[in-house]
């Protein structure tokens, strides 16, 4: 498999999942998040849409550079501050 592995395509895929994971969202919570892995650095569009109101928050990063756990935490921090709540909280099953 290493063969076919491409290092900035996992840690853009890596990233997306860690600050899914991170927030405690599923299929059905309104999250989006969308890396790219550039030479500089990876670039990320995190977004929390309420369905109820319409109102959207977008954290974006660009050039990001070092460990995606912590890459992914410190987005996702900066999402649920925004949203002043757990994301999750009101879609669980």
């Amino acid at each position: 498999i290493s063969q076919i592995d491409n290092l900035n395509i996992r840690k853009a895929v890596e990233v997306e999942r860690s600050i899914l994971q991170h927030i405690g969202a599923s299929c059905s919570v309104p999250v989006g998040v969308f890396a790219t892995s550039t030479d500089d650095g990876l670039n990320i569009v995190a977004c929390h849409v309420n369905p109820n109101t319409g109102d959207k928050i977008v954290v974006r990063r660009q050039k990001l550079k070092g460990k995606t756990k912590e890459i992914a935490e410190a987005i996702s921090d900066k999402l649920l501050s925004s949203v002043n709540e757990n994301i999750a909280d009101g879609y669980r099953i």
